[in-house]
């Protein structure tokens, strides 16, 4: 294992990088976890947008984890955690990341099939959809011991959302945007 996360309460865990997205990097240790951490951005748009995304990411996690319909759908969430520094072959490289924006899951191997995929998302969409967790475009579904179980889920499309708030132009991105966006989360209690 060629990583090394440390968090704020001075624990040191040792992973591997096995994926990595439009937002945010995966990180499997040996306790059965996988830790995911967003990727610092460029720009003030990305930035908030990968910002939100933990956040909604999150929320629908906790959300699932409480619900008796959903919590046996979803691989077992650990919460949030901060990292106080990110490296790889002993390189620093926290500053590639947002180290307070990092949750960990239980890791499940095995991908299902593209069938399986379809099934499941034919039964279990509207339960979800039923506790607003509304984003399941790109989500993926892994075949653990206990069943099939969906990651990379959410309460909304985030990304839409402030795309059609700023007129599909990263140029009108502003805070009154920001502001809009925050608001209507409020709204929403999301």
């Amino acid at each position: 294992m060629n990583w090394k996360l440390s968090t704020t309460d001075n624990e040191i865990i040792e992973a591997e990088k096995i994926g990595s997205g439009a937002y945010a990097d995966g990180f499997k240790c040996d306790k059965g976890r996988v830790f995911k951490i967003f990727q610092a951005k460029t720009s003030t748009y990305r930035e908030f947008i990968s910002l939100k995304t933990f956040e909604d990411q999150c929320k629908a996690y906790e959300k699932a984890q409480k619900l008796e319909s959903l919590n046996s759908l979803v691989p077992k969430y650990y919460g949030r955690y901060e990292l106080s520094k990110i490296e790889h072959l002993n390189e620093d490289v926290t500053a590639n990341y947002y180290p307070n924006c990092c949750y960990s899951i239980e890791y499940i191997e095995r991908v299902a099939t593209t069938e399986e995929t379809r099934v499941f998302k034919d039964q279990h969409e509207a339960e979800f959809h039923n506790h607003d967790i509304m984003y399941m475009v790109d989500c993926e579904i892994r075949k653990g011991a206990d069943g099939l179980k969906m990651i990379d889920f959410g309460t909304r499309d985030v990304l839409k959302r402030i795309e059609e708030l700023c007129d599909y132009d990263e140029a009108n991105f502003s805070d009154p945007i920001k502001n809009a966006f925050n608001q209507e989360c409020e709204n929403e209690g999301a």
